[in-house]
């Protein structure tokens, strides 16, 4: 059910986050990209290059794109979003996270259906806390792993690059070819 903000807008509160509004997610993004468009190459290539993917080649290893859309966000710059340019393994609409504590990608569910099952699945099975914060908000997040933030959890869940696929929730992720199996059954 929808709540209402301090200036009246509507949201909709969401495990570690609130999902964005059309007209919010909007502006988020758009916000995205006034970084990349207004950032000297050289800042972009710094901020970059401490970038990583997981599992690895399924998300472009960047600070941030002008293709990942944000549905849900932390209050402090970090999001989850459907990537609409996903590196070589990945899939066109997998949800991912970024923002800017993010260097570490997550390729955290094949798609938005996915995603929803899991986090449905994971309240159902009681890995859940909410926490009331210092200003009266509330935080949701897993009790397994427990971390801070929710994100945190995801990156402990995330945690070897190389077993990724395995250690994920989504065991009918698909990759897109033969190749991308096979590069990951050698790992």
């Amino acid at each position: 059910m929808a709540q209402r903000s301090e200036d009246g807008n509507p949201y909709w509160p969401v495990v570690w986050a609130d999902i964005h509004t059309i007209n919010s997610g909007a502006f988020e993004w758009q916000s995205w990209v006034d970084v990349l468009r207004q950032s000297k190459p050289e800042t972009l290539a710094s901020l970059n290059s401490g970038n990583s993917s997981v599992p690895p080649r399924f998300v472009r290893c960047l600070y941030a794109s002008d293709r990942w859309i944000p549905f849900a966000y932390d209050w402090a710059g970090n999001y989850l979003g459907i990537d609409l340019d996903p590196d070589e393994d990945g899939t066109i609409g997998q949800v991912i996270n970024f923002g800017r504590d993010e260097e570490r990608k997550i390729a955290i569910a094949p798609n938005i259906e996915e995603f929803v099952a899991w986090m449905v699945s994971e309240l159902n099975s009681g890995n859940f806390n909410i926490k009331t914060e210092s200003d009266g908000g509330r935080s949701f997040n897993t009790l397994r792993p427990e971390k801070y933030h929710f994100l945190d959890s995801l990156a402990a869940m995330f945690r070897d690059s190389n077993m990724a696929l395995n250690l994920a929730p989504f065991s009918r992720w698909t990759l897109r070819d033969k190749a991308a199996q096979r590069r990951l059954a050698l790992r």
